[in-house]
């Protein structure tokens, strides 16, 4: 919400092939979800909301970034295809998140996350996501963001108060 806020206090006409803002997930259907999302939350507003990802005709995709876009969601293989096809150009990038980040470090999709970082010109606001951590994921964030702030919820590898353990003897 804090994303579509600030793109619509400070509107601007998306060019060819770009977008204002990027949201980096590792699953289709997480992609698909969060689009949905976005679409319902601004749908009496005047921003486009485009989604990418594999197991989709490419060509259905490109005719969507053709005129740019103000928020892309894409799974990071599918965004590097259309970035390579030129169908895609991160140079007015303002938002960058990485929602599920742990998850696609563990999809291993690092090289393709430093691949897109490599690929944005700029410095847009970053933002990365996570419902768990580890050191990969804390060397993840020293690497990609600029004074992180870091929010955590619970104790790091904290047992949820809802569980309980027993022990049954033998």
């Amino acid at each position: 919400m804090p994303i579509i806020q600030q793109l619509l206090d400070a509107p601007q006409q998306v060019g060819r092939a770009t977008t204002r803002a990027l949201i980096l997930a590792p699953t289709r259907e997480l992609v698909d979800q969060i689009a949905n999302n976005i679409a319902d939350y601004t749908k009496y507003v005047d921003l486009t909301v485009t989604a990418v990802y594999g197991g989709a005709k490419m060509s259905s995709q490109e005719r969507k970034l053709e005129n740019g876009t103000d928020v892309l969601v894409a799974t990071p293989g599918r965004l590097i295809e259309h970035i390579e096809l030129g169908n895609l150009n991160l140079a007015n990038l303002e938002f960058l998140v990485f929602d599920e980040a742990d998850r696609m470090l563990d999809m291993g999709f690092i090289s393709a996350i430093r691949t897109i970082m490599s690929g944005i010109a700029g410095h847009p606001q970053t933002m990365l996501f996570s419902a768990t951590s580890s050191a990969q994921m804390n060397a993840l964030a020293q690497d990609l963001l600029r004074k992180p702030k870091r929010v955590i919820v619970n104790e790091e590898n904290s047992t949820a108060a809802t569980v309980f353990h027993v022990c049954l003897p033998c």
